[in-house]
């Protein structure tokens, strides 16, 4: 049977080291990481996104700007997406100044639809803090109602035509 022989031969090298393991080991136990964390409440309006217009939402994200940046996806399918979008949990090692959590809405040709921001919300280590962002229109509500639109351009077109006629003493 072999024996590994240890490379520290002497007592004291052995104990030098231990000892500076020790006090490597018991520093870093006393420097604490100091996160901040916030859960943020995202909703869509239901006055400006009406049924049809929710219903051409394709994607969702939250984005974080301020003292730390970042982003989160949420779970958007076209034509399922509800009014009350959940909780999204943040943290961040910053440990001063603020962070807006804004959420964008889009629909399949990556347009917005809805559009929310938090005011600034402080930074304090060891916390959470709660905020609600509230998703608001940017488009026309979409009416899925069988009215059709008549082009302005053709009646304009035709009534030109009209005033040309009379010039020539039609």
């Amino acid at each position: 049977m072999f024996r590994r022989r240890s490379k520290l031969k002497s007592p004291t090298t052995f104990l030098g080291v231990l000892g500076l393991a020790a006090l490597s080991f018991f520093s870093a136990c006393g420097s604490e990481v100091r996160y901040a964390y916030f859960t943020i409440k995202v909703d869509i309006d239901q006055v400006s996104v009406n049924d049809d217009l929710r219903r051409t939402i394709a994607s969702c994200a939250v984005f974080v700007t301020g003292d730390d940046t970042g982003y989160q996806t949420l779970p958007c399918t076209l034509t399922k997406v509800p009014y009350n979008l959940g909780v999204v949990d943040f943290s961040t090692r910053s440990s001063r100044g603020t962070l807006q959590f804004a959420v964008e809405l889009l629909d399949l040709n990556r347009q917005m639809v809805a559009r929310g921001t938090t005011p600034p919300v402080a930074i304090v280590p060891n916390t959470t803090a709660r905020t609600a962002v509230l998703a608001v229109s940017v488009k026309a509500p979409v009416d899925s109602g069988d009215t059709v639109q008549i082009d302005a351009g053709l009646a304009d077109a035709a009534s030109n035509q009209g005033d040309a006629g009379a010039a020539d003493g039609i």
